[in-house]
């Protein structure tokens, strides 16, 4: 029986708008290349504040998270232990973090705040000349924020967060440009604009420290601010190409944007009305990194797998829309991600098989099939990886269905038991599959269990025009 690839043609943008909660692995082992799908992680509540609101960012200082949720800011021991430490003026929307070894300060693009973590004091910026609220990064003892409405950027004086001076600023100006966001990067500073992206260092010049890098100009700016995140040691965010204003995901090599945006993506962007409130994290397990974003007027999750270079989506069961992981932080020697909506962090693991004690709806089409006959499909054979949770099911099943118009229309679906507890690996098979020209199968399964696509195989023979 010849073998289906689990990637290969069938990766067209409308084919596998449906797929979700799983990713692709291609690994060289000897000789072969293993390929395999597995399911993406799962969610288990770490701890609760508390307090309904929506998970706004966070950030370890010191051996402590540190995070917002509604328009509370917390601290939190690694055992889950949470205190509420001062009152912002918002509510929703992003917050940024950062610290200097002594102070934390909090921007929620509306002020600046600073706690002090030796004397517990939490207190909105009184300084008239901060008005550097558009971001937040840090670099070399400066706290940098820039004018949410000019291309200008402003530091606080050295390693404190509560004096600014209005003689402080400079412009990112190699083209003009309203700054966007912050990143810093191996000591640098990246400015993000709406159509540009400048990169600028310390110089330690007394006027000002803060200049721009010989080489880093890029003609790429930024779509959605808060899709800006330094993932394995680089930055990637959403750009606009500013001589085309195609959207595509970018990644910086030096001061070089590589488009990391495959056919996938890039369907998904030119359907998408609202792009600019993206938000992203990063981070890694299993010997993967992966960049996830969330969409959230658009109610979608996407992922790139760097090591892959595929992307995959993520939703939220019963939901099926957008993730409920808004930010991330590893702590405790846990991934964690705070919910966009409830104030509950979670711990994210590829070992944790639902989300939160609900089960987690997955699916992956496979490789299109393609003849000039007719083909009869007698017989599928799918490979699994699996293992059910003892006491959670007793006779889970997995959907099938196909479709021969890529991605137009489906079949109805076919249901075929799995296995029960203890069955770890196995086949599952179909039979009396009728006949197509063009067919591709899509793989379904929702359950609390450990799930991976090891391989398929399909006995089929040619019949007449």
């Amino acid at each position: 029986m010849p073998k289906i690839p689990l990637l290969g043609a069938k990766y067209q943008p409308r084919m596998v708008e449906g797929d979700m909660n799983c990713f692709f692995v291609a690994e060289q082992r000897g000789s072969g290349l293993m390929e395999a799908v597995y399911g993406t992680p799962g969610l288990l509540t770490w701890t609760d504040p508390a307090y309904v609101g929506q998970g706004r960012g966070g950030k370890i200082v010191g051996g402590t998270l540190y995070f917002v949720v509604g328009n509370r800011f917390y601290s939190c021991s690694t055992g889950g232990v949470c205190s509420h430490l001062g009152t912002l003026l918002t509510a929703t929307g992003p917050c940024y973090i950062e610290d200097n070894g002594s102070q934390i300060m909090i921007v929620d693009g509306t002020a600046g705040y600073i706690y002090t973590i030796a004397t517990a004091v939490f207190a909105q910026i009184a300084d008239a000349d901060y008005i550097w609220f558009g971001s937040l990064a840090y670099l070399d003892g400066y706290f940098i924020g820039h004018d949410p409405d000019s291309g200008q950027f402003g530091i606080s004086a050295s390693y404190d967060g509560t004096a600014w001076d209005a003689l402080d600023f400079a412009s990112a100006e190699g083209r003009p440009d309203n700054i966007i966001q912050s990143l810093t990067s191996h000591r640098e500073l990246w400015l993000f604009g709406q159509n540009t992206t400048e990169v600028f260092y310390n110089s330690g010049a007394s006027s000002f420290p803060i200049e721009r890098l010989s080489g880093g100009f890029m003609e790429h700016g930024i779509l959605a601010a808060d899709s800006a995140v330094l993932i394995d040691n680089t930055p990637m965010w959403l750009a606009s190409d500013s001589r085309t204003g195609e959207r595509l995901f970018v990644r910086a090599n030096g001061y070089t944007p590589q488009i990391v945006s495959d056919d996938l993506m890039s369907y998904q962007l030119d359907h998408m009305d609202t792009v600019s409130d993206a938000r992203a994290y990063g981070y890694a397990e299993g010997g993967h990194t992966f960049y996830v974003c969330n969409f959230p007027t658009e109610n979608k999750t996407f992922a790139y797998d760097l090591k892959t270079g595929q992307w995959h989506r993520r939703a939220s069961f019963p939901l099926n829309g957008r993730h409920r992981g808004n930010w991330y932080v590893n702590y405790a020697g846990k991934h964690l991600v705070g919910d966009f909506e409830n104030g509950i962090i979670y711990e994210m693991n590829l070992d944790i098989y639902d989300e939160d004690g609900t089960e987690i709806q997955r699916a992956w089409t496979l490789s299109e099939i393609n003849s000039t006959e007719w083909v009869f499909h007698s017989e599928l054979v799918i490979q699994l990886e699996t293992g059910l949770v003892a006491g959670s099911e007793t006779d889970p099943k997995l959907m099938l269905d196909y479709t021969k118009d890529g991605g137009k229309t489906w079949s109805s679906e076919r249901q075929i038991s799995v296995g029960t507890v203890g069955n770890y690996t196995g086949e599952v098979r179909a039979r009396r599959l009728g006949r197509a020209r063009h067919r591709a199968y899509r793989i379904k399964m929702s359950s609390s269990r450990k799930w991976g696509i090891l391989g398929v195989d399909l006995r089929a023979g040619a019949g007449k025009h």
